[in-house]
Formats: C-alpha cells, sequence, structure tokens
C-alpha cells in the first residue's frame, strides 16, 4: 500500500508546518522555535563564561567604569574630560560612541550590579544583533527562511564570538554589526543607509575601514553611488560634539574629598595625593574639538610591534628589532597593503563581472582578510569582521565552510593564548606555521574570486574586451 506524505504526517507535523507572517518573512512554526531556541542556548553558552576576567577588562574597561563614577563624584562631565594626565581622571581612549554606551551602563550600577556583567551583557546585545543581520543577510541572498535560521545559529556560536564577547568583554560584535548592515543594505542597493551605517561603525572603531575596499569598489563598478560618502565626516562631527561641549565645561581645577573616591588600577588616591583635610585637588583638562578628530590618529601611533599575536606575515619576522627599524616595517607594510587594494580595486574594474550577492560576500571575505594579513599592528581581535563574513560565504558550499572552520580554528588558538596563557607548541613556535596557513587559506579565496570574475557568464565579456 503506498502512502502519501501527507498521510504520514502527525498532528505535531502539521503544527510544525504552520505559517506566520513576521515582519513581512513567512516562517513555519518550527522555524520559530529553532530561532528561539538558538537565542537562549547561546546566551546561555555566553553566560556560563561571564565570571572569567580578562586582561584587558581588569586594566581597561573595569578602570573606565569606576573613572565614571569618580567623574560624578568630582562633579565633572566624563565626556569631556581628556584621556591620560597625571590626575588619571580618565584613561578612556576609545571614540565618544562606545564612552556614551559605557556611561549609560554605569546608570544601572546604582542598584549594586556588576561592571563586568554590564559591560559584557552590552557585548551579547551585539552579538545577537549580528546574527539577525546575517540572517537578513542570507534571506536576502537565498529568499531560504532555512538556510537563514541556520546562518543565525552558525553566527552565535562561532566560538571566536563567544570568547569575544562573554569572555574577553570586548566589543568587536558592536562596529562589526553595524559594517554588516552596511554590507545588507549594498545588497538591497539602498546607498544612503551603505554610508551611514558604515559611518556609525567606524565612530565605533577605526577597524571598520577593513570594509571600505568593497565600497570603493562597488563604487567604481557603479553598483553604489559615492555622494553619500559624506556621512562619514557627518556622522563623526555629530558623534564628538556632545564630548566638545562637555570637555569645554569642565574645569582648570577642583577639589574633592578624597573618601567619595574610588581606586583604580591606575591611581590610590590616598599614596598618590596628599589629602588636605580630607580633600584633593585635581587639573583635568578638557576635551577639544580638535583633540576628538585625532582619537584614531593617537590609537595608531600608540603600537610599534610588528604583530600583535595575530598569524600573519609579520609574524616570521624576528623579534628584538629596535624600534626605529619596526616603525620603517610598519609604514612599508601601510603602503603595501593599499597597494594590493589598489590593485584588486583595479583589476575587478577592468574586468566585466557581475556584482552579485555571491561575488560581493566573497570580496568581503576575501580583502578583510587580506588587509589584516598584510598590515601590522594586528591583534588577533582584528580578524573579527573577516571571521563573520568568512561563514556567511560557507553557508554557500561545503569547500567553502571547511575555509571558514579553518580560518576560525586558527584564530580560536590565538584566542586562547590572549585568555588563558596557553604555551603549547601549537600558540608559541608554530604560529609561524599558522601565518603560512592563514596565506593558503587567503590563496585559496582569491581562487574562488578569480573564478567567479572569469565565470561563463563573464567570459565572454572579458574576451571581447582583451
Amino acid at each position: 500500500m503506498i502512502y502519501s506524505e501527507k498521510d504520514k504526517m502527525r498532528a505535531v507535523d502539521y503544527f510544525f508546518k504552520e505559517k506566520i507572517k513576521i515582519f513581512g518573512i513567512t516562517f513555519q512554526i518550527i522555524d520559530i522555535l529553532f530561532l528561539i531556541s538558538i537565542l537562549m542556548l547561546g546566551i546561555l553558552a555566553r553566560v556560563c563564561l561571564f565570571d572569567v576576567v580578562s586582561g584587558d577588562y581588569y586594566t581597561a574597561f573595569a578602570d573606565w567604569m569606576k573613572e565614571i563614577r569618580n567623574a560624578h563624584a568630582m562633579h565633572l562631565p566624563y565626556i569631556g574630560v581628556e584621556a591620560g594626565g597625571v590626575d588619571h581622571i580618565s584613561t578612556c581612549d576609545y571614540n565618544c560612541l562606545y564612552q556614551y554606551i559605557i556611561i549609560f551602563l554605569n546608570l544601572f550600577n546604582n542598584g549594586g550590579a556588576n561592571d563586568m556583567y554590564l559591560i559584557k551583557s552590552m557585548s551579547i546585545f551585539f552579538d545577537v544583533m549580528s546574527a539577525i543581520v546575517a540572517f537578513r543577510i542570507i534571506l536576502e541572498m537565498s529568499r531560504n527562511v532555512k538556510k537563514a535560521s541556520l546562518m543565525f545559529a552558525v553566527i552565535l556560536f562561532i566560538p571566536t564570538m563567544i570568547l569575544n564577547s562573554a569572555a574577553w568583554a570586548q566589543n568587536d560584535s558592536m562596529y562589526t554589526t553595524f559594517l554588516m548592515l552596511s554590507f545588507l543594505y549594498l545588497l538591497k542597493r539602498k546607498d544612503m543607509r551603505v554610508w551611514i551605517f558604515f559611518a556609525i561603525s567606524y565612530c565605533v572603531k577605526q577597524q571598520a575601514i577593513f570594509f571600505l575596499p568593497v565600497l570603493i569598489i562597488a563604487w567604481l563598478k557603479n553598483r553604489l553611488k559615492i555622494r553619500y560618502i559624506f556621512f562619514i565626516p557627518l556622522v563623526y562631527v555629530m558623534v564628538i560634539i556632545p564630548a566638545a561641549i562637555a570637555g569645554a565645561f569642565v574645569p582648570s581645577s577642583v577639589t574633592v574629598p578624597v573618601a567619595s573616591l574610588v581606586d583604580t588600577g591606575n591611581v590610590v588616591w590616598t599614596e598618590s595625593f596628599i589629602p588636605v583635610d580630607g580633600m584633593i585637588t585635581l587639573n583635568p583638562t578638557g576635551k577639544t574639538f580638535f583633540s576628538l578628530l585625532g582619537i584614531y590618529k593617537n590609537q595608531v601611533a600608540m603600537f610599534s610591534r610588528l604583530s600583535m599575536n595575530y598569524p600573519n606575515i609579520y609574524t616570521i619576522i624576528q623579534t628584538g628589532l629596535e624600534k626605529a627599524d619596526r616603525q620603517i616595517i610598519i609604514s612599508a607594510g601601510e603602503v603595501v597593503t593599499v597597494m594590493l587594494m589598489g590593485m584588486l580595486a583595479y583589476y575587478i574594474y577592468v574586468k566585466k563581472v557581475k556584482l552579485d550577492g555571491m561575488f560581493l560576500v566573497t570580496l568581503a571575505f576575501f580583502s578583510s582578510s587580506l588587509i589584516v594579513y598584510t598590515l601590522p599592528c594586528m591583534h588577533e581581535r582584528y580578524g573579527f569582521v573577516a571571521e563573520i563574513f568568512a561563514f556567511i560565504y560557507g553557508m554557500f558550499g561545503f569547500k567553502r565552510m571547511c575555509l571558514a572552520i579553518m580560518l576560525q580554528g586558527i584564530t580560536l588558538v590565538t584566542y586562547t593564548r590572549y585568555l588563558w596563557g596557553a604555551s603549547s607548541s601549537l600558540t608559541t613556535a608554530n604560529l609561524v606555521v599558522f601565518a603560512f596557513i592563514m596565506m593558503g587559506i587567503i590563496m585559496l579565496i582569491g581562487y574562488d574570486l578569480y573564478n567567479q570574475i572569469n565565470s561563463p557568464r563573464n567570459a565572454t565579456e572579458n574576451s571581447k574586451n582583451q
């Protein structure tokens, strides 16, 4: 006797396959249950790591939260206090947008909340936002809710993303979320939003420029209008204006009861200053509009190591070089990286190629990987954008997913080296080996990009132009 699929379906199957439309997207009940379950598990996995104290949190984020409360005790607008100085009122060298967020988070500490939990919760929020945007990207490219749902799950369970937010307390998912939104609207051909979201991402972290070659190439191929590029300086200026105004109201001298101040890792008030009748006098410096414009320039000047735990080409250069020699190599490396991006842009411009979703994902993965491989002074976290695009790329083929997993494995080793001081041969002597494996991965992505450019649909047009 032959049964149809309908005859074999149970009552629960009918329930799971019921359709619901949410925000214009048609889901089945099983899709919604899957997404909710994955979301809960993804958050739970991160909460399990909440008590891990990273070096960055201990030496930076923890102090910034305490400094905010100290500034309030001094009746100073923390956002307007220049970082540095002998008084150690502020040591926060991040751009203003992130400072606004941690000041907002500090409002919840009055009820006894843990600073570290607050910082990590904010990062986890953007992990979820990244997964939602990745869902939308895959849906835009494939029109397949099932594949988009799997993308949501993959993003939430990328090991380095979990460690970045929940263990490290870092915020790379924040600027990456806005970069992904920029990419999404590039797919949708909504040019103004492309530049606005890129500008917001840049205002969070300057590593957003790793995505800029994609936008430049899209403009060269007439896929993106350049006239909206003015949103980058516009949004940047809008972000720093509140801090500049606050800086104008920072007095040159303030007297405060030493008992009202909290010690940080940078200063012990009772030991570093001599209280007079329980009071100390401090001399803060207010931020200016021009000092805020130069925040990223100062950050770049901070680093002089050729490679900071990222397995790129500079890993093979012997350590022990003098700082002057390293600065020469750094300058040369920056120029070479620009040259490589220029060569890539030229090659794609002169070729007849359709900038469809698959090509743009491959381009984003390839260019961001190549940049962190050839730029000096790269931290292990700076490959975050490339790793996210790697898994979006991996959703369109088994071999592509293998490349994403290989890249993730290498980066995961470098993360554990930083977080837990792993000292095995994998994280020390063989870091050079990882650098060559990374080179192989980048070459394979480049080969895929080359094949897409010279695919049969483009080959005829390209042969006519040669």
